[in-house]
């Protein structure tokens, strides 16, 4: 995995490499197909990480992706992408940790890969059994942070500096996934009215947004000020970027009429940077929750901790389970054609009678020096020892590749003697 999250850039760092993102899947299918490094890969990219998951060789992939990205990615590898992951699918690795809309951003970002034939086996195994791992986190409830997200944490920090939504008018600016959990969190919190402003103008296509509805309105280009200047809070959340909101704008509407709270949920800002700086506006944005949260408790989050962990381990020993089995067959597979290619020398020498006899011998020859092997390699694979597994690994593969044939050769040896 190459990746970097809240935790060590600015929010606008990943607002500019989300920006990247479909350049970045784009350099992905054209690695695959070329067959330059990975065999297949994907992008998470979300307001709290920019994340590329690849099957296959990551060193060859970071530098093929570093002058589209710069030297910005960290890698991790083994286990440690996997527990990532894990944690990442919950919600656990979130800016508002326990948020329940990373799991939805992981299934979408596996199903675009799939679609685009980057999606490998590898891949769906993992990402598959990391959200069924998220799931059982949710099923946890309240402790584990249900129904947070970084809109609800921005909401509760709006009520808690200006006061009760009842009643209010806000102004919403986007008509994405994100402003449409926004409107059901809005108007939980009592709000009277809501506005839809689309930078783009896609305004019929946001369903919330109903002409029969006197809770709802389509706010266009020349009723905004207006609206603005009515507005009990201002929410951004189109993540277009073009910051169309300006400061200019804001000031004109509300100037002489009070604190204005705006919050900034887009990780490309609806606003021009001169609005945080209005005597008149308290700036709410990504920073702000991702301060406020860093400060919290984080004990009612072990015991999902504690169910990833586990989870992992599970997940990691069905790995070693899956590659022991392959690892036996194709050791049986080797061992089986060096038993046919004794058996025909002795047929050619000293008839099938002879051929036969040899090939019972050999096969219970070869049995009784792979049982213990097999045995601890099948040990190693259910215990957490992963030292020991590689070391069962390296002595059966030792063994079917040199030991048993020379014992089968001076087995077959001393028969002619």
């Amino acid at each position: 995995m190459l990746g970097v999250s809240y935790r060590d850039v600015p929010i606008r760092r990943l607002a500019d490499l989300e920006g990247r993102a479909d350049e970045v899947w784009a350099t992905l299918g054209d690695m695959v197909k070329r067959r330059q490094g990975p065999h297949g890969a994907l992008v998470l990219s979300t307001c709290n990480r920019f994340e590329v998951y690849v099957d296959g060789d990551v060193a060859v992939a970071r530098r093929l992706l570093t002058p589209l990205l710069g030297d910005v990615l960290t890698v991790v590898e083994g286990e440690e992408a996997i527990r990532h992951l894990f944690s990442v699918a919950s919600g656990l690795d979130s800016m508002v940790a326990g948020e329940n809309e990373i799991a939805g951003q992981v299934r979408d970002a596996l199903r675009r890969a799939q679609g685009s034939g980057l999606g490998t086996a590898t891949l769906t195994r993992i990402f598959e059994r990391a959200l069924s791992a998220s799931r059982r986190v949710r099923g946890l409830g309240r402790p584990v942070g249900a129904g947070r997200s970084v809109a609800s944490v921005g909401l509760d920090l709006v009520v808690e500096r200006h006061g009760s939504l009842d009643g209010s008018i806000v102004l919403l600016i986007g008509t994405g996934s994100l402003a449409r959990s926004v409107v059901n969190a809005v108007f939980d919190l009592g709000a009277d009215a809501i506005g839809v402003f689309s930078p783009s103008g896609r305004r019929l296509a946001f369903e919330p947004v109903n002409d029969d509805d006197p809770n709802t309105f389509v706010v266009t280009p020349g009723n905004l000020e207006s609206v603005i200047r009515q507005a009990n809070v201002v929410i951004g959340c189109s993540g277009r970027g073009g910051r169309p909101i300006s400061s200019e704008l804001i000031a004109l509407a509300r100037s002489e009429r009070g604190i204005l709270p705006i919050l900034d949920l887009a990780v490309s800002s609806d606003f021009d940077p001169e609005v945080s700086t209005l005597e008149f506006v308290d700036f709410i944005d990504l920073e702000s929750i991702r301060r406020r949260e860093s400060a919290l408790e984080s004990d009612p989050l072990r015991g999902a901790q504690r169910m990833i962990d586990d989870a992992v381990e599970e997940f990691v020993g069905d790995l070693r389970a899956r590659r022991a089995s392959s690892t036996i067959a194709s050791v049986r597979r080797s061992i089986d054609r060096m038993i046919d290619e004794e058996v025909r020398r002795v047929e050619k020498r000293l008839g099938p009678a002879a051929a036969d006899e040899v090939r019972r011998s050999l096969r219970k020859l070869a049995n009784s020096i792979l049982h213990e092997p097999i045995v601890r390699l099948k040990d190693g694979a259910r215990s957490r020892d992963d030292e020991a597994f590689h070391r069962a690994m390296d002595e059966l593969n030792w063994l079917a590749n040199v030991e048993i044939g020379r014992t089968l050769v001076e087995q077959v040896s001393d028969g002619d003697h």
